[in-house]
């Protein structure tokens, strides 16, 4: 898998994508504005944990609600993607199937919206992350 990290760059912002991981399941965090990066089958593997399929809720909100052409670009493949409208928040996924965009708080939102148990394992892993990384910079200095 040594490609799939080339770009790795926020789609908002194009700072670098930080790489958490927690339990075994990684995902990609800009901390400059919040967002994440949910390869293909990380977010399976989130709701693994949580004892649950959350890929199922993605895809059902992709399913009930309309998709349009998003100026944003995939951080794996760096082509357009699709933002699909949700009951909450607009998730945009890669067009090839890379994985799913969420903008600042907005992985939260639709999990804690579907009444999903990755809720708080979410929170655990973006938490935990945060800190470690805030008390590395703070000993920096």
């Amino acid at each position: 898998m040594a490609g799939r990290k080339a770009y790795n760059r926020c789609p908002v912002d194009h700072e670098p994508l930080v790489i958490c991981e927690l339990d075994g399941v990684e995902v990609d965090y800009c901390p400059t504005c919040g967002g994440v990066w949910l390869d293909r089958g990380e977010l399976d593997l989130i709701g693994a944990r949580a004892g649950e399929r959350a890929t199922e809720f993605v895809l059902e909100a992709a399913a009930r609600g309309s998709q349009m052409i998003s100026e944003r670009k995939c951080p794996r493949c760096l082509r357009k993607m699709k933002t699909i409208e949700t009951v909450g928040p607009q998730i945009e996924c890669c067009a090839r199937g890379d994985g799913y965009w969420l903008d600042g708080g907005e992985l939260l939102e639709l999990i804690e919206a579907s009444g999903h148990p990755a809720a708080d394992f979410l929170e655990q892993m973006f938490l935990s992350n945060l800190e470690k990384r805030r008390f590395e910079t703070d000993s920096e200095t």
